[in-house]
């Protein structure tokens, strides 16, 4: 997403107060929804780091928690 320019300062210095204030509600809208997006963003990243954790576990324990669940499973059945 681009950021928008501000119009030449030239323009900007004939702008009414009101027209002024206007832009800069604009502009603080669109750096909330900004920071609002990026928040979810990370708050993704996060979620998807603890992912690959979980798969990495499971990569690295897979084998013993077979082992265990079959030792179990034939314990109980017995």
């Amino acid at each position: 997403m681009n950021a928008p320019s501000l119009p030449p300062l030239e323009y900007l210095l004939e702008c009414s107060v009101t027209s002024l204030q206007s832009l800069e509600l604009a502009c603080l809208n669109r750096s909330q929804h900004s920071l609002k997006t990026a928040r979810m963003e990370l708050e993704e990243s996060v979620a998807q780091r603890e992912c690959a954790g979980v798969a990495r576990w499971l990569i690295e324990n897979r084998q013993s928690l077979l082992s265990v669940s079959q030792h179990t499973l034939s314990f109980t059945s017995s």
